[in-house]
């Protein structure tokens, strides 16, 4: 009879034991797809945002190749190794005044660094360049890039334009890529 109640013991413990087990496992299993629900969610609004600039410049890009007055030309290397496997093409319409980089392969910079695009105009009356705006994306991922910009003062007989490194506290500005129509 005691040998009957041991049996019966230990079948309940084992029966506690797979219940507690079970229940881990479901609470492991919950976590673990809300944590992958999660970050699927995440990189999924991201990803629209990315569709939607990359579909507005491939928009753009459309819009200056149709303009008579359009440049489009490739880069042109310096002998900058931090450039040495940058690919890509500049775009460039004076009656828009709007433009398009594009690039594959451009390296990500430091805390501190970031590029500038100057445009040589030849009907200007200086011999300074003008800077061109455009938003720094360098936390992406993505091979290539298309990146729109437009100038701080009207273009209007592109010469050259020149990518160029700015570091913060340095002087000097590196020459990194060249394009000329």
């Amino acid at each position: 009879m005691s040998h009957l109640i041991n049996k019966s013991e230990t079948k309940k413990r084992q029966s506690k034991l797979s219940t507690r087990f079970l229940a881990l496992c479901s609470v492991i299993l919950l976590i673990s797809v809300s944590t992958i629900a999660l970050y699927a969610y995440q990189q999924k609004s991201k990803t629209p945002e990315l569709s939607v600039i990359n579909a507005q410049a491939h928009i753009l890009k459309q819009q200056i190749l149709q303009q008579s007055d359009a440049v489009d030309t490739n880069w042109l290397h310096t002998l900058n190794p931090l450039v040495k496997k940058v690919r890509g093409r500049l775009l460039w319409s004076s009656s828009k005044q709007q433009g398009l980089m594009e690039f594959d392969n451009l390296p990500t910079l430091s805390k501190g660094q970031q590029f500038v695009l100057l445009i040589y105009d030849l009907n200007t009356e200086t011999t300074n360049p003008i800077k061109a705006v455009f938003e720094q994306k360098q936390k992406t991922k993505e091979k290539k890039l298309l990146i729109p910009f437009t100038a701080e003062e009207e273009v209007t007989n592109p010469l050259k334009f020149e990518l160029i490194l700015d570091e913060e506290g340095v002087d000097t500005d590196l020459q990194l890529l060249l394009a000329q129509p």
